[in-house]
């Protein structure tokens, strides 16, 4: 007698499942059409959560790190930080310094080697940029002997210098 006990709750999970293969393979959903979906991915914000913070916090103070921007320049040259802004690094740089300080007010760590260890966390994001942008002119500075010499050959074969630049 025991087993008209389970008899239910078993048929009840055996109707369900039927009830959920059969309903799966429907489309119920009343969205919008292709277009203003395609529309919408098209004019959304791709920005991370750092690139908004510190973007907004740039603008709102009228923030310039004219420095910064020379080394952002370098480091797009070079290939790194492809679409940041400095305000995308000043963003990282405050998360990464209000995650210390969370930490020590959670955890009362209120010694100089966690507040030290903040401020080396709050940098680290400058320092990560101001080192690709010095690999970035080690790279041009190491290339542009060569580039010269092509130039020069280009200019004695009788070729203009805008054809010997391009």
């Amino acid at each position: 007698m025991i087993w008209q006990n389970f008899v239910a709750p078993v048929a009840a999970g055996l109707i369900a499942l039927i009830a959920f293969g059969y309903f799966r393979k429907m489309d119920l959903s009343f969205g919008r059409s292709a277009a203003s979906r395609l529309e919408q991915y098209a004019v959304a914000d791709r920005r991370g959560l750092t690139d908004r913070i510190g973007d907004s916090l740039m603008d709102r103070f009228g923030l310039t790190f004219e420095s910064l921007e020379h080394e952002m320049r370098w480091a797009h040259l070079g290939g790194f930080y492809a679409g940041k802004t400095v305000g995308s690094v000043m963003g990282q740089a405050l998360v990464y310094g209000t995650v210390g300080l969370i930490y020590i007010v959670m955890f009362k760590a209120f010694s100089p080697l966690f507040i030290g260890g903040i401020a080396v966390a709050a940098y680290y994001p400058i320092m990560s940029l101001k080192g690709r942008a010095g690999d970035s002119r080690q790279m041009v500075k190491r290339a542009l002997p060569e580039a010269a010499a092509l130039i020069a050959a280009e200019m004695s074969a009788g070729g203009s210098a805008e054809t010997a630049v391009t």
